[in-house]
Formats: C-alpha cells, structure tokens, sequence
C-alpha cells in the first residue's frame, strides 16, 4: 500500500519533468493506475475486518477522489496533446 501511494505523485512529478505532453499523459496514467491498485488492498483490509467502517470509508473515499483527479487531469492533457498534433 506505502509504495503504490508513493508511486502516485513520484510519477506525477517524473512526468511533469519529461519534455513531451504524451510522455507527461503515460506518467499519469501510471500514476491513476497506481492510485486504482490501492482500492484492492484498502477494500480488502475491509473485508477482512482490519479496517473499521469510517477508517474504510475515509481511505476508500479520499482513493477515490484522487482516481478522478488523475481522470480529469488525463482528458486535459490528452486534449492538449490533440491540440499539439494538429498544430
């Protein structure tokens, strides 16, 4: 769980020090799928009653949140980079 959480903004900020927009798109996308990669143990930890209802609902919530985030930052970016290719 601590290393894909760490994944999501190192990839987010190796991404960012790339030179092309699609290199910029692939590193957010690896990030999001880490940040999707999260759920599994978080609802897990659920099933198995290691995490109580409002811890659950805490993390599953805010993993959620981020998934979208990274979504949204993603259709921005691949409309950038539609942009650029027809430039």
């Amino acid at each position: 769980m601590r290393r894909a959480s760490v994944s999501i903004p190192s990839n987010i900020v190796e991404g960012n020090a790339r030179r092309t927009t699609k290199d910029y798109c692939n590193s957010v996308n690896i990030a999001r799928g880490s940040a999707a990669e999260l759920l599994y143990p978080i609802d897990l930890s659920s099933e198995l009653e290691l995490l109580d209802g409002p811890a659950f609902e805490g993390l599953n919530d805010h993993c959620e949140r981020v998934v979208k985030q990274l979504q949204k930052l993603i259709q921005t970016m691949e409309g950038l980079l539609l942009k650029e290719q027809k430039e």
